[in-house]
C-alpha cells in the first residue's frame, strides 16, 4: 500500500511541475500579444511593472480559460509567423508541432 501510495505522490508532483511550467512558460508570448492588441502608450510596460502585469493576466487566464484560449492561440500563431520571416517557416512549424505533440 505504501508502494502505491509513493507512486501517486510522485505522479502528482510531476503533473503539478509539468503544469506549473506550462503556465509560466507561455506567460511572456500571451503578454505580448494582449499589449500589442490592446493600444497602450509606447513605453507601457516598463521592466518593473511587466511581471506584475504577467501575473495579473496569468490569474485571468486561469479563471477565464475558455475565452482566452483564443488569444493565447492567435498569440502562438504569431508567434510562429514573426520567426518565419528571418527563418525558415517549415523549420519553425516543424518545431512548434514536435514541441506539442511528442
Amino acid at each position: 500500500r505504501a508502494f502505491y501510495v509513493n507512486l501517486i505522490n510522485k505522479i502528482q508532483q510531476i503533473q503539478i511541475c509539468a503544469i506549473i511550467k506550462n503556465f509560466f512558460f507561455w506567460d511572456p508570448f500571451f503578454c505580448s500579444f494582449l499589449i500589442r492588441i490592446f493600444p497602450l502608450s509606447w513605453d507601457f510596460p516598463d521592466p518593473f511593472f511587466l511581471p506584475f502585469f504577467c501575473f495579473i493576466l496569468s490569474c485571468i487566464r486561469y479563471c477565464f480559460s475558455f475565452f482566452l484560449f483564443f488569444f493565447f492561440f492567435f498569440g502562438i500563431l504569431e508567434f510562429i509567423f514573426f520567426f518565419s520571416f528571418f527563418f525558415n517557416r517549415y523549420l519553425i512549424l516543424k518545431c512548434f508541432l514536435l514541441f506539442f505533440f511528442f
